[in-house]
């Protein structure tokens, strides 16, 4: 089973039977018909067969279903992950195809306009590509804007549009040069001498089914209970979803998302007033900079860093609606063994979803802030979720990584876990390179 597929339906819950049709057979258009079945996305595994990798360089990437980077040494061994940055040799449509590939319009933990210094920190570094890849239109064609300008010294234009009565509007980029149009939230390359041609190569929604999985992520939020809410997500994230869909007006949710998508009325929104949102002088050149540099991970000793959804994780439920709600990235888990000692000092990378613990711990200190944990719906862990980090913190820091001083009830457990998420579409790419000492060992997804 697919997140995306559950999306869509409760998309068309809402909106209407059969909506999503329309939006899902455009993709074929734009070669991306199989962008969304990612391996990695995967739910209810039914096998967690693993297989030994040897060597780091050959694992197949865009087949793993599952893998695992297990350290058995007494020391802790360094995970290297990097993201190949595009050649300067590719020309700006096979760019733009690579970051195609490895992002999407989905939902974040938070809008990046709110939370300035965690921002700061996640688009100039690694972060983006590996944990997130997600976005709107703006965000998406920002980060485009600023590879094209990192990798091939070139500047396009970043636009903007919107519908005269206010409820739709769009933000791509634009070359002068070749009157090209590069949407990279719609996946689309389109030539804007063209848009009003009713040709096999226009058609009218193109990648915008996105929006549908992530209004469908939206409605899962809504469905998460009070108690759960609360702890799992961060105040930022609340109001991130309430602002952008459950105080929108009932005739403005669907915008132009409706069963029979008018493509003129699509296509001309490209026709009304068009403003520039480029600002040399607020520091974007540093935006994207470091996003193709390697990037280091520490294997606790007899820890182990899992991706993908898992047996154990599959069966949490609170994991499994943060992989619907936040579509496109799969839960990466950091295994932390105690060893007999209260006090684990860890650096923490970017931020978790969720911090995993036993039964026992009924309660945990952050920092010196003591926080009762909850209990999960499986009631089988107990845990602590975005909104405790956040009151520790990690959406105001300009420190990171950031240092956490985690105190425990040592009692019987042998250790506790990170719950991260990771871009599930850089990780099942070729675009991803991994140096490891430790055991190295792969789920892959059954070939046809």
């Amino acid at each position: 089973m697919l997140p995306f597929d559950e999306l869509l339906k409760e998309a068309d819950n809402d909106l209407g039977k059969g909506t999503h049709k329309k939006f899902l057979e455009s993709l074929s258009v734009i070669g991306h018909q199989d962008h969304y079945k990612k391996p990695l996305l995967k739910l209810n595994n039914k096998s967690d067969k693993y297989i030994s990798c040897s060597d780091a360089a050959q694992i197949e990437w865009p087949n793993i279903q599952a893998i695992s980077f297990v350290n058995n040494s007494n020391v802790e061994e360094e995970l290297i992950l990097q993201v190949k940055a595009p050649p300067a040799s590719l020309n700006i449509d096979e760019v733009f195809q690579y970051i195609s590939e490895i992002t999407s319009h989905s939902n974040w933990i938070a809008d990046f306009r709110q939370v300035i210094n965690y921002s700061a920190y996640i688009y100039s570094q690694p972060n983006y590509l590996l944990f997130h890849g997600d976005g709107n239109c703006l965000l998406l064609s920002i980060l485009f804007n600023c590879v094209v300008e990192h990798i091939l010294q070139k500047n396009i234009e970043i636009k903007f549009c919107r519908k005269s009565d206010g409820t739709f509007s769009h933000v791509y980029c634009f070359d002068e040069e070749s009157k090209l149009i590069y949407d990279i939230d719609q996946k689309s390359i389109l030539d804007s001498k063209k848009l009003h041609n009713k040709s096999n190569d226009i058609q009218q929604p193109y990648g915008l089914v996105y929006w549908l999985a992530m209004y469908g992520g939206a409605l899962k939020f809504g469905d998460i209970l009070p108690a759960q809410k609360s702890e799992i997500f961060s105040s930022y994230t609340a109001k991130y979803f309430i602002d952008n869909f459950y105080n929108r007006k009932d005739n403005e949710k669907a915008r132009i998302y409706k069963q029979n998508p008018d493509q003129d009325e699509f296509f001309g929104l490209w026709q009304e007033l068009h403003s520039a949102i480029r600002n040399r002088d607020n520091g974007k050149a540093a935006i994207m900079g470091n996003a193709f540099e390697p990037f280091s991970i520490l294997v606790p000793p007899r820890g182990s860093i899992n991706i993908g959804f898992s047996k154990k994780l599959n069966a949490i439920q609170e994991i499994v609606d943060l992989g619907h709600i936040f579509h496109g990235r799969c839960p990466m888990e950091i295994i932390i063994p105690i060893n007999n000692t209260s006090r684990q000092n860890i650096l923490l990378h970017d931020i978790p979803w969720l911090m995993l613990f036993s039964l026992e711990q009924e309660s945990v200190e952050l920092n010196g802030v003591m926080f009762d944990t909850r209990l999960s719906l499986c009631g089988n862990y107990r845990y602590l979720g975005m909104r405790s980090f956040e009151k520790i913190g990690l959406f105001e820091t300009k420190c990171w990584p950031f240092n956490i001083d985690v105190v425990l009830d040592t009692g019987t457990d042998d250790n506790f876990s990170l719950i991260y998420p990771v871009n599930a579409f850089v990780f099942n790419s070729d675009y991803i390179e991994a140096s490891f000492n430790g055991e190295i060992s792969c789920a892959m997804k059954k070939q046809v």
